[in-house]
């Protein structure tokens, strides 16, 4: 809930941990009134899926001099500050490090909502933590004012940087934070901002806005006009006091005189909707993004739905285009009842690109289970959508942004998430090891769970590791698929010659499961691996086996043998593993209909 403490923690953890990801095909859906919906070609990734641990409430600032992207976000629980940067606009990260350290090397910050850059260097958190050297380090404070006496500040988006719009210099810093009017009521807030020209080192005095009543968490931007824009996420609506904090709602006020005074709410959403995150455009037009919470559709399994989407607004934020919103990225729940909420979305942060396309960051648990330690879901994780905006084939419908604020038509969206598996189509054939299609995978003793190979929303690659040979691994549908051709994605040794964390299979068989009998699909293979072996930019080397169509509700892969040599970097001139110990990797496996 967004009124939770996050304390620090002493966590002895490596620096090294990998940030590696890259970009997968993905569509980007507008709504376009009534007419069919906008399919928008966009990347998509999981930041960090290679970590597998709890992580979120992602922040990213872009650092025009550098020209990279710096990011942080809440790292294990209870939740340190961490940080990882790309410079290639998002397409691949470096390894993380920690915001602040003790002597030993531990983490020994919590985790920072926020960041902005001021120039030079200078990059602060939204807590007032300060580096002077593009994120690297952070040896300065500069304690940020709370409107709650006795409590500390608790803010949740980043410092506004207020900078002159014809010569760049900063006018001044921008925050809120908020209280609880009624503290024996939890949702009953009142926000409050403060000004400081001086880069934080001093603050103005507490100004309450009075039109910001029912308000906690806000953030800010100043449109092409001049007009300050307030994002306000809002208390949960009286008929759900009593309700987990995703009921909160989402509203926008806009100041015409610095700030000093501020316009009555325009309620976008009642609830359901809210963490806004915005970018101004070069034209003008100002991008919110938000987190999609509830207000979905369950699915016909009755799981919950989450997302992420985003408005436009083309008016200085006077109005917002609710019946042509982008659904950036949708997720189904892994669980229902009390929990469900564990899937959900948390933050989002949006930047714009030199070439005029945006980045959004946003925290999902879409693969959190209970956690055998504390039964805390785990992991969590960060996604990340490269897009664009569209200005073309829009109808000039209006309806839901006539429509009352807090009435379900605002509210409640039918979402029809896109069938992943034909964008990542081969020669048009669907690829049936996906959700859509009903997918499920079991195996051997391996690294993690395998159903991480299984396609979703998310594109995610994954390398999987089986712990000793022969090993399985099996692909089961509810409903029969008519097959015809498998791809082994089996990964890159680094040096075909060498040791290597990944080892590709040699010796394996493909068979369907039919009239209670397993089946080969293709003779036994044997095969060696060489420098003309077929490789995959992005997956390395691809095995391809087509066959006669058939049909089945099971397929299996079983492997005898593979490129391991029982050797190992640490120990290269001897075999240290006894033949049924050897490993094998694969990335994926892809299995496509006619």
């Amino acid at each position: 809930m967004y009124r939770t403490l996050f304390i620090i923690s002493i966590l002895a953890v490596s620096i090294s941990l990998p940030c590696a990801a890259d970009w997968k095909s993905h569509i980007v859906q507008q709504i376009n009134g009534k007419r069919e919906r906008i399919k928008l070609k966009a990347e998509i990734q999981v930041v960090t899926e290679q970590m597998n641990e709890i992580t979120g409430v992602p922040y990213m600032v872009y650092l025009p001099d550098k020209d990279q992207i710096l990011m942080t976000f809440a790292y294990r629980s209870p939740h340190v500050a961490a940080l990882i940067s790309s410079s290639d606009h998002g397409a691949t990260w470096n390894k993380m490090w920690f915001m602040r350290t003790d002597t030993s090397g531990n983490p020994a910050l919590g985790f920072q909502t926020g960041l902005s850059y001021l120039g030079n260097g200078k990059v602060i958190s939204g807590t007032g933590y300060i580096s002077e050297d593009y994120g690297a380090t952070w040896p300065g404070y500069r304690p940020v004012p709370t409107c709650w006496p006795g409590k500390a500040f608790y803010g949740w988006d980043p410092i506004y940087v207020d900078r002159d719009p014809n010569t760049g210099k900063i006018n001044q810093l921008i925050v809120s934070d908020w209280r609880q009017v009624d503290p024996a009521h939890e949702y009953t807030s009142n926000a409050s901002i403060f000004f400081s020209t001086d880069e934080g080192q001093t603050w103005s005095p507490t100004q309450e806005v009075p039109e910001w009543k029912d308000v906690n968490e806000v953030a800010f931007i100043r449109a092409k006009n001049g007009d300050l824009i307030a994002g306000c996420r809002t208390d949960n609506p009286e008929r759900f006091k009593q309700d987990i904090d995703h009921y909160c709602g989402l509203a926008v006020s806009i100041s015409k005189d610095n700030g000093k005074t501020w316009s009555k709410l325009n309620r976008l959403y009642e609830w359901g909707r809210h963490h806004p995150s915005m970018v101004v455009m070069p034209n003008g037009y100002i991008v919110m993004s938000y987190v999609v919470r509830l207000g979905y559709n369950r699915t016909t399994d009755d799981y919950p739905q989450f997302g992420i989407e985003a408005i436009v607004s083309r008016d200085n934020g006077q109005t917002w285009d609710l019946d042509h919103k982008y659904i950036l990225s949708s997720w189904k729940g892994n669980r229902t009842g009390p929990n469900e909420w564990w899937a959900s979305s948390q933050a989002t942060s949006t930047v714009l690109l030199p070439d005029g396309s945006l980045l959004t960051a946003y925290g999902t648990g879409f693969r959190g289970v209970p956690r055998a330690s504390d039964g805390q879901p785990s992991p969590r994780d960060v996604g990340l959508v490269h897009w664009k905006l569209n200005t073309k084939g829009l109808n000039k419908e209006h309806t839901i942004s006539d429509a009352a604020w807090n009435s379900d038509l605002r509210n409640k969206f039918q979402l029809t998430p896109i069938d992943y598996s034909k964008l990542a189509s081969v020669e048009s054939k669907k690829l049936l090891v996906s959700r859509d299609f009903g997918a499920t995978i079991t195996a051997s003793k391996t690294d993690k769970d395998p159903s991480v190979l299984v396609l979703n929303d998310y594109m995610t690659k994954a390398t999987l590791t089986f712990r000793s040979m022969p090993c399985w691994l099996d692909i089961k549908w509810k409903q029969p698929q008519t097959i015809s051709e498998i791809r082994i994605l089996a990964g890159e040794p680094a040096q075909i010659k060498l040791p290597s964390g990944e080892c590709a299979p040699l010796e394996y068989t493909l068979q369907y499961f039919s009239n209670g009998n397993w089946v080969d699909l293709v003779t036994p293979v044997k095969q060696e691996i060489t420098d003309k072996s077929i490789r995959d930019f992005d997956k390395g080397l691809v095995f391809t086996h087509k066959f006669p169509a058939v049909k089945t509700t099971t397929v299996r892969l079983r492997i005898t043998n593979s490129s391991d040599t029982g050797k190992r970097i640490s120990s290269p001139d001897k075999v240290i593993l006894q033949p049924e110990d050897r490993a094998t990797t694969i990335r994926g496996i892809e299995i496509l209909s006619p």
